[in-house]
């Protein structure tokens, strides 16, 4: 009777912890998203990551070839329309990284491509180099995406 109550318990207990490990996880950090000089939002990643999302693989072109990644985000769009902005109005956008690398998107990729802000990486938040966002714009070379995102200015 004992080991019938132990086997149970056993299989009670790898249930349990193989149900808590599909959970999804807490994402860390925040950015800013900067709309104008006198309007500054902070966006918690946590937050983003409630809104509409998608995930999808993309293919990060570098100069040395392509690697397909599988990410997890939200489309700048979705973003943007909480403040009344369409993407395709701006003129270009500013990403600013935690260590102060600043990378200009252009209005014509802005026109033409989605814009990513990814918060998971093969079904894994992202690590500690990476936090808090990384903005990923699929079908377009990787100088365009950007790690540790810290605030995204509105042009």
């Amino acid at each position: 009777m004992k080991r019938k109550i132990l086997i149970a318990s056993i299989l009670f207990m790898g249930f349990a912890l193989s149900a808590c490990s599909n959970a999804t996880p807490t994402l860390k950090g925040s950015f800013n998203l900067i709309i104008s000089s006198e309007n500054t939002e902070v966006i918690n990643v946590d937050d983003l990551a409630k809104m509409e999302g998608i995930a999808t693989d993309v293919i990060e072109k570098t100069q040395v070839g392509e690697n397909t990644v599988s990410v997890q985000g939200v489309d700048l769009q979705v973003l943007l329309n909480e403040y009344d902005l369409n993407q395709s109005d701006l003129e270009k956008i500013t990403l600013i990284a935690t260590d102060g690398y600043e990378k200009e998107i252009p209005s014509e990729v802005l026109q033409s491509k989605q814009v990513l802000l990814v918060y998971m990486v093969d079904d894994k938040p992202l690590s500690d180099e990476v936090l808090p966002l990384w903005v990923v714009i699929p079908n377009e070379k990787a100088q365009f995406w950007v790690k540790s995102i810290a605030s995204i200015k509105i042009n």
